[in-house]
């Protein structure tokens, strides 16, 4: 119980006179209450809580007021924007929360959006850059499991089956001398120059930490589900799903800290 836990049914209950309290006059003030109590709800219980409700299914049909979490991912049948939509009218079968669906400014659509993300910011006010915690939070977004590299190799063993963080070695261990400057005249000319040894090597990149993503995860990744339901662009599935992933990992990355995505 906190100060923002408010009914507005007991609050009109309570507000009107008793020889008033009829189940007419109640029912009346209940129902021009109604919008208040349902933006307080969003507002204080699923945006701060996040949502438990099931996922949206092709093949279910809706009733008015009835939600969905239209998960990015979800047994491989429908990639979404891991939102939550509840029912403007009912709903037949085959018709997602997509942007073609969802209610537009003339009040006609199956669907309306209550909440960008079913994750509450509670949880995601946790989220952080660190392995335990980033290894979590992708499994949660991405529809896997709650799941720790950290704790299985704790609990079981490889092979994995979620999406998995690893730190790169990026010391190789060998002794390294810095190159020594030379100067010296180029043959029959008077410009004098300046050379190494050894020769400096160029630029390497080397990437701080790896996230291992499965390729049934992966290779059904689509860029609407997260930016634009239904919009997608011409660019290559591994740059595509790739920048998927980094949506959620920038967020939290460190400055510095380089990484890349592999599947297996």
């Amino acid at each position: 119980m906190s100060i923002f836990d408010v009914n507005y049914q007991n609050w009109a209950l309570n507000e009107l006179p008793a020889p008033k309290r009829k189940p007419g006059l109640l029912n009346w003030l209940y129902a021009l209450l109604y919008p208040l109590q349902w933006r307080h709800d969003i507002n204080y219980n699923t945006y701060i809580n996040g949502s438990s409700d099931n996922a949206y299914s092709l093949t279910n049909t809706y009733t008015k007021g009835q939600r969905v979490i239209y998960y990015i991912q979800a047994g491989g049948l429908y990639y979404g924007d891991n939102a939550v939509y509840e029912a403007n009218t009912n709903v037949p079968i085959n018709t997602p929360p997509t942007a073609a669906n969802q209610v537009n400014a003339n009040g006609a659509g199956y669907w309306i959006q209550v909440q960008p993300n079913f994750i509450g910011v509670y949880e995601r006010l946790g989220w952080s850059c660190q392995q335990l915690t980033m290894e979590i939070a992708l499994n949660r977004w991405f529809n896997v499991a709650n799941f720790s590299k950290q704790q299985w190799d704790h609990t079981g063993a490889p092979p994995y089956t979620q999406i998995y963080i690893d730190t790169n070695v990026l010391d190789s261990g060998e002794e390294y001398w810095p190159p020594v400057p030379i100067g010296y005249y180029w043959p029959n000319q008077s410009v004098f120059d300046v050379s190494y040894w050894p020769p400096v090597p160029g630029p390497v990149l080397v990437y701080d930490f790896t996230i291992y993503v499965p390729n049934t995860i992966f290779n059904h990744l689509v860029l609407g589900s997260v930016f634009s339901p239904g919009h997608t662009e011409n660019i290559s599935s591994v740059t595509r799903n790739g920048s998927i992933i980094r949506a959620l990992v920038d967020k939290f990355n460190a400055v510095g800290m380089l990484y890349n995505i592999t599947t297996y």
